[in-house]
Formats: C-alpha cells, sequence, structure tokens
C-alpha cells in the first residue's frame, strides 16, 4: 500500500539550518517503510538563505519538494511597519503572514491530487502548525504535530517574546486539538508538553544522519594540535565557553600544558561576539575563529578535531541541540560544558562518547588527561558504545515515526 504524508516545515535542504535535517532526514528514509512524503515548504536558493545543496545528501527522487517563494516586502511606508509589526503582535502563530496566505492555494492542489493519509508538520514556527491544523480540519486527515523546540523553552527577556507568549500559547492549544499525536525531541520538554496539553507527548529526539558517520578506520588518525572545536551559534548566556578558556589558562601556569600546542577554535560564531565574551583573557590569543561553512566542511573540521565542545543548558531541562548528534557521528571525544543533569550528561554516559563537566578544576582535569594522550600517541582515542549511538541514528528514528504515522491512520 502507498501511504502519501504530506511535511509542513519551514525548515528544510538546501537551507543550511540544523532544523533542516530533522524534516530532511524523515523524508529522506520515511520511503522505506513505505511512506512517501511530499514537503511543502519556502523555496531556499543561494540568495534568500545560507544555501547548501548538500546539507541532506541521498533525499530519494521519489520526495516531491513544493517550495513557495518567501520575499521579504520592500515596502518602507511608516504605514506598512507599524500594519506588519501589528500583525506579528496579534498573528504571531500566522507569521509570516504572506507565507500563510500563499501556502494554502498548492495545498488545495496537492490534497485533490494525492490521497493523503496522514500531515506532519514541526515547531518551533507555529505556522506549519497552523496549515497543517487548517487542512486536517478540511480534508479530515490525521496529522502529528512536531516540535522541535517548544516555544518559551528558553530563559528570555525579549518584550516582544513575553507579549506574544499567552497568544502563541492559545493559538497553539487550539491548534492541538484536533492533533493525533504530539512529539517532541526529549523527555524533558516531553514533560513541559504534557503538563501544558494534558496528553501523551510522544519523544523522537534528534539525530545524525548515518550518512554522514565516521567509521572506524576513517578519517585522520593524527592531530598536529590540540584542537578543541565548537560548531555553531553561541547562546548567551546559556552556552559560555569562558570556564573552558580558565581551565586551560590554569593547566598553563601550573606548567602542564603548552598553550603553543592548544587551539580552541570556533566555526559559526561572529567575530565581534567572541571578541565580547573572551575581551582580557589570558587564552585569548590561542581562540580561532572561522566563518561558517558548508555541512560537508563542517564534517570534515569535526573529524580532524582533538575535541568536540559543546556547551549545555543546566538550568533548562530537556535542551539537547542537533549539534552533539554531528559531534557523534564525527566520532570525536566530547566535552560537554557544564553539566546539565538531564539528556546531554546521559547521551554521553550511555554512547560512551565523551564527558560532562562543570568546574574548571573538573574541566583542566579532563583536558589534561587527553592532552597528555595527545602528547603521547598524537591523537585521543573515544571508545564509542556503537550499540547505544545506533538508537541516535536518523534511520533509526525514522522507523519509530513511521509507527507512529501507521498507528494514528489505525486509530482514525
Amino acid at each position: 500500500m502507498c501511504n502519501r504524508v504530506l511535511l509542513i516545515t519551514w525548515f528544510y535542504p538546501p537551507l543550511n539550518s540544523t532544523a533542516s535535517k530533522r524534516a530532511g532526514c524523515f523524508a529522506k528514509f520515511l520511503p522505506e517503510h513505505d511512506w512517501y512524503p511530499v514537503v511543502l515548504s519556502p523555496e531556499w536558493t543561494p540568495d534568500n538563505c545560507v544555501y547548501d545543496k548538500d546539507f541532506v545528501r541521498n533525499i530519494p527522487e521519489t520526495v516531491r519538494l513544493v517550495s513557495l517563494r518567501h520575499e521579504r516586502s520592500t515596502e518602507t511606508s511608516i504605514f506598512y511597519w507599524l500594519s506588519a509589526k501589528a500583525r506579528n503582535l496579534i498573528m504571531p502563530h500566522l507569521d509570516p503572514y504572506s507565507w500563510w496566505l500563499k501556502a494554502q492555494k498548492p495545498m488545495v492542489t496537492l490534497f485533490e491530487q494525492y490521497m493523503f493519509s496522514a500531515i506532519w508538520a514541526t515547531a518551533p514556527m507555529a505556522l506549519p502548525h497552523a496549515l497543517a491544523h487548517w487542512a486536517s480540519k478540511k480534508w479530515g486527515v490525521p496529522w502529528i504535530a512536531d516540535f522541535r523546540d517548544i516555544y518559551g523553552e528558553f530563559n528570555r527577556d525579549y518584550i516582544g517574546d513575553r507579549l506574544k507568549y499567552p497568544i502563541r500559547l492559545i493559538q497553539e492549544m487550539r491548534y492541538l486539538k484536533n492533533a493525533s499525536a504530539i512529539v517532541t525531541v526529549s523527555e524533558g520538554l516531553a514533560e513541559v508538553m504534557t503538563k501544558r496539553h494534558g496528553r501523551k507527548v510522544h519523544v523522537i529526539p534528534n539525530g545524525y544522519d548515518p550518512d554522514s558517520v565516521l567509521e572506524d578506520g576513517q578519517g585522520t588518525s593524527k592531530h598536529p594540535k590540540f584542537n578543541i572545536t565548537y560548531t555553531g551559534a553561541l547562546l548567551l548566556p546559556q552556552r559560555n565557553p569562558v570556564p573552558v578558556l580558565d581551565a586551560l589558562k590554569q593547566l598553563s601556569e601550573a606548567g602542564q600544558i603548552d598553550l603553543n600546542d592548544v587551539s580552541v577554535d570556533f566555526y559559526g560564531v561572529p567575530r565581534e561576539v567572541i571578541e565580547k565574551v573572551m575581551n582580557g583573557h589570558a587564552c585569548k590569543h590561542i581562540i580561532r575563529v572561522f566563518s561558517r561553512v558548508s555541512a560537508e566542511e563542517c564534517i570534515n573540521v569535526q573529524r580532524s578535531s582533538a575535541i568536540l565542545l559543546q556547551l549545555a543548558h543546566s538550568e533548562e531541562r530537556g535542551i539537547m541541540t542537533g549539534k552533539i548528534f554531528e559531534y557523534l557521528a564525527a566520532r570525536r571525544p566530547i566535552i560537554s560544558v557544564p553539566k546539565d543533569g538531564d539528556c546531554v550528561d546521559g547521551l554521553l554516559k550511555e554512547t560512551n562518547a565523551g564527558v560532562s563537566c562543570t568546574t574548571v578544576d573538573e574541566i583542566a582535569k579532563q583536558l589534561y588527561v587527553w592532552y597528555l594522550e595527545w602528547k603521547r600517541t598524537g591523537n585521543i582515542e573515544q571508545h564509542v558504545n556503537k550499540g547505544a549511538m545506533l538508537k541516535y541514528s536518523r534511520r533509526e528514528q525514522t522507523k519509530q515515526l513511521a509507527y507512529l504515522l501507521n498507528q494514528i491512520v489505525a486509530d482514525r
């Protein structure tokens, strides 16, 4: 039997965003389970996004992509600016409103063309959920509300977010009344959503693309520098790299390491952010800042690093970013700072892919152990638990989604 599923997502390849990998990999592997996706997303081009044609490789030709151009208005009048701000404040769940209007007509055409068995739509942008809710009511097709992130998960003090939060929450509660299932990426976020909506929430975590896994015997065996690498956004104050620099300073002052051997490399973090965070630090000179790179280049950077740095959220439960799964696939030792007492610590312990540290002394102790190994062998071995790692493969996680799709169709 050919089951058609409509995937509605704002983030989708070739948009170079970690969020694109969730929808992209589900689309890639669902046909292995007799679910054939049609994807509805914005049209991403080199002139409107960070474009990367290989961001998710090997998506089958059977996956149909319906991409709708999203262009920011060039209107500059004060009336247009005020009306756009007011609409975003009153209807944040339909932002961008022009795309909400634009998407409905092709959706009508798609439902005339295909007998969809189900709809999957993913947040944190509420717009895909709004469209899925509308389509489910119009055509009577069950839908899954997927939350890669949940609104209000981060501690923020932005006036706009505080004003829009009640409206977003009211609309979320309205949409999910007719959702056949709710999915999120961690147990911590599932607990929040269960309390919020009073119903079961399924967990399908983020993961790594098996096509990017570094197998045994592949990659660089020697590392000319003891380089500690961080790739991705630096979200302050939650993700703070300063304790790592403090630990290196402590080791240097104790004569335990030679800072000439060491570098701390940031990819994709604006130089001005690093300058602000590290201004005046004694180890500032060992920091190297690189521009954002393509997905393929990023994989190579991670594989060629001595150590990979994860910056965890110690005060917010359930935050396990997609980056840590890229690190897992790179098969390099991971140091996560600080301990989160939650999902990141659990992942590293379960897979034996690295360690979590909080205090400067803890970080320094672990870095010293790895430094000595690097000085002795030119490499740091990672002894990952391959069986535990396998369950975080996007292919394995797609099995869970296919099972849930089968379930909501059977229960309809």
